[in-house]
């Protein structure tokens, strides 16, 4: 039975200042890389692939994320802390490492024709989530499939961080989705919407079924 993620966020935080390199500066330059694995996917917008890459961050060493990436960006915004954000620092702080996110393909035009239609109607939420996921790539993929969408400007960083903090999101589960290491492949489709401006819809699968 397929496990469902599905949660969608709106853009509750100020805008984001001017970045710059200093929060990478405790990171390994091999953890960056690998972390960037999108850098090659030519049908990812250069946002698309940093959204990708701080997933990855996150997901290659949490309490460093924490400590770097998330207190750079709640700096950065002024961000008042709030029990959301103690529950954030605290899940990553006690979450172990795990595998990147890769790009596909498949999970990149589930979440782009999704974004796309939901820009264009102006909805939001997650209304037809299990019939994005054919039967051919259910056959493909093992039975965990998951969604998130963020709904606002911002850039790649804002992005996941609001994700990563969850703000009134009660069960954490855009959080969840991001360091679920049951998931190996994440799709991101950054397109404008009608009512919120622009929607950044990041699809998962698990891995791939071997064949028999």
């Amino acid at each position: 039975m397929y496990k469902l993620f599905m949660l969608s966020v709106a853009v509750i935080f100020l805008s984001f200042a001017p970045a710059s390199t200093d929060k990478f500066a405790q990171w390994d330059k091999k953890d960056l890389e690998k972390a960037n694995t999108g850098k090659d996917d030519v049908s990812l917008s250069a946002e698309e692939k940093a959204v990708l890459f701080y997933m990855n961050l996150a997901r290659i060493n949490p309490p460093l994320f924490e400590a770097t990436i998330l207190k750079f960006y709640t700096d950065s915004v002024n961000y008042k802390g709030s029990a959301y954000l103690k529950k954030a620092q605290d899940d990553l702080n006690s979450t172990s490492k795990m595998g990147v996110l890769l790009p596909s393909d498949e999970v990149t035009k589930i979440a782009a024709d999704y974004a796309e239609k939901s820009g264009k109607s102006g909805s939001k939420g997650h209304q037809g989530f299990e019939e994005r996921y054919t039967k051919e790539v259910k056959k493909k993929y093992s039975g965990w499939v998951g969604e998130n969408c963020y709904y606002g400007l911002g850039n790649a960083l804002k992005t996941v961080c609001t994700l990563i903090i969850d703000e009134g999101v009660g069960d954490s589960g855009h959080r969840k989705n991001i360091l679920n290491a049951n998931f190996k492949f994440a799709g991101i489709a950054i397109r404008s919407h009608k009512t919120a401006k622009s929607t950044c819809v990041i699809s998962f699968l698990g891995e791939v079924k071997e064949k028999k």
